[in-house]
C-alpha cells in the first residue's frame, strides 16, 4: 500500500485541505497531529481519521476545509491510487465507503 499513498507534513495552523481548492481527488488519513473540518460545526480530526472521501468517491470537490491545530503527518491517497486500492485491498476500500456512505447518505 506505501506505493499507492503519500505522506504529507503540515505545519500547525496551516490549511490541510480547502474546500474552494480546485484540486479534487485525495483523501487523506491522519497519522499524527489534530485538524479541525469545517467552520461553525467543526468536527475535529485526529490519528486514525480520514477526511476527503467524499469529494474522491461522491462529489468530486471537497465538502470542507481541514486545518492543522497541530503539526500534522497525513498519509494522502489520490484517485487513481484509490480505484487500485478498490480491486488490491477491498476490505481497505470498503471501510472508506462505509464511512463515506455514514457522512454523506447519497452514497
Amino acid at each position: 500500500m506505501a506505493e499507492l499513498a503519500e505522506e504529507v507534513v503540515v505545519p500547525s495552523g496551516e490549511t490541510i485541505d480547502s474546500e474552494r481548492d480546485p484540486r479534487t481527488g485525495s483523501s487523506s488519513s491522519m497519522k499524527e497531529g489534530r485538524g479541525r473540518a469545517g467552520r461553525s460545526t467543526a468536527r475535529r480530526v485526529g490519528s486514525g481519521s480520514f477526511f476527503g472521501e467524499i469529494g474522491l468517491l461522491v462529489t468530486g470537490r471537497r465538502t470542507a476545509s481541514v486545518v492543522a491545530v497541530s503539526p500534522v503527518r497525513l498519509i494522502a491517497v489520490f484517485d487513481q491510487s484509490f480505484r487500485i486500492m478498490e480491486r488490491e485491498l477491498p476490505t481497505f476500500a470498503g471501510s472508506v465507503r462505509a464511512a463515506c456512505a455514514e457522512r454523506f447518505p447519497r452514497v
